[in-house]
């Protein structure tokens, strides 16, 4: 993995390799049927949630502390989330592992798309896998 320095504490996740990722899929259920019988004020309030999170994925600081933006992507009627497991591979001061941190922020990303799906009267359904991923850019 490459960890670029882009700008003043802000480090971006891009990669030029394969690498261990977790990669959530989601499908957004009704999208077609949503986008035809809506205005597109209302599409694009709906997509605007989406937006704010859209990332190639970058690790920025917040005040004393680092924050992880996981790579999120979103395109038609499909949400992927990406982020390298490295990012949390780093031992605490007992020794163990923060991939159990890593699947909780993911988690809540999750959480987040199906409730704002379900807040415009969609259903998701997705998967989390874990695997060798080139993911580089939006």
């Amino acid at each position: 993995m490459i960890i670029k320095e882009d700008k003043k504490d802000s480090f971006s996740l891009a990669t030029d390799k394969y690498e261990e990722r977790i990669l959530i899929f989601i499908d957004i259920l009704g999208f077609k049927h949503f986008v035809d019988n809506n205005s597109d004020a209302i599409v694009k309030d709906f997509f605007a949630a989406f937006e704010k999170d859209v990332s190639d994925g970058r690790i920025e600081k917040n005040g004393q502390a680092y924050v992880c933006k996981p790579s999120f992507t979103f395109f038609s009627d499909t949400v992927i989330i990406s982020i390298p497991t490295e990012v949390y591979a780093t031992s605490r001061d007992n020794g163990t592992n923060r991939h159990d941190l890593l699947l909780f922020v993911l988690q809540l990303k999750i959480v987040s798309v199906q409730l704002h799906a379900l807040k415009h009267g969609l259903l998701t359904r997705g998967c989390v896998t874990y695997g060798k991923v080139f993911h580089h850019g939006h």
